[in-house]
């Protein structure tokens, strides 16, 4: 078998083989502890992770077009910092940067953290169709230091009129898709490039992807 085929094949089994120990057996240690419902979450976390989640909405609906008419950060980064979180790393849109001699584009990316919620965010694509511009958004979250494991995943569609109007989502989803149907004559793909597969990271969110999306992705 290709070696390269050999890889995919091991991938998506270790994938889909979910909550199994290193001898293929189901490892029952913290199952009951895992939750994908914020109102599960202790009330602390809760109002946390409502506070971060508002702020990626505000990222997605102005703070993307704020950025698109002044060409500066800095108000995204006070933004953030006036609601009291903290970064993992500066935000970025609509930048260009070198990874392993390969050039790379990140259309737009924000990761931010409370104490024991942490989150990214980021813009996989924006495409130019009939007038308007559409993109496609990830946002993923998790709790950290806490006994239980809490993960989220949210898949959505923005539409503005430029790049430098505010953003309307116009889908959303917790279950990942790889198109969206804007009208009979424009589709949304997931631009599955090696770099945004990545960035997806299945391996730590799976339970928000259906089985064939992780072979399909898996066979890019």
């Amino acid at each position: 078998m290709d070696s390269k085929y050999l890889k995919i094949v091991l991938f998506v089994i270790f994938v889909l083989n979910t909550g199994c120990d290193s001898t293929g057996k189901k490892d029952e240690r913290n199952m009951e502890n895992k939750i994908n419902d914020p109102s599960e979450l202790l009330l602390m976390d809760q109002i946390h992770w409502k506070k971060l989640h508002e702020i990626q909405y505000w990222f997605i609906e102005n703070g993307v077009a704020e950025y698109y008419n002044t060409r500066n950060t800095d108000h995204l980064v006070e933004y953030v910092k006036s609601n009291g979180y903290s970064f993992s790393v500066t935000p970025a849109v609509d930048r260009d940067h070198m990874h392993k001699g390969i050039k790379h584009h990140t259309w737009a990316r924000l990761v931010i953290q409370s104490k024991h919620i942490e989150s990214q965010m980021w813009c996989f694509d924006q495409i130019q169709k009939n007038n308007c511009i559409y993109e496609y958004w990830v946002i993923q979250e998790w709790s950290k230091g806490r006994k239980y494991m809490f993960k989220n995943c949210e898949f959505i569609i923005s539409k503005a009129l430029s790049v430098e109007d505010k953003r309307e989502i116009i889908h959303r989803s917790n279950r990942f898709f790889s198109r969206f149907v804007v009208n009979s004559e424009f589709t949304i793909y997931f631009p599955k490039r090696e770099r945004d597969i990545r960035h997806l990271s299945i391996n730590e969110f799976k339970e928000f992807f259906d089985k064939d999306d992780i072979l399909s992705l898996a066979l890019q």
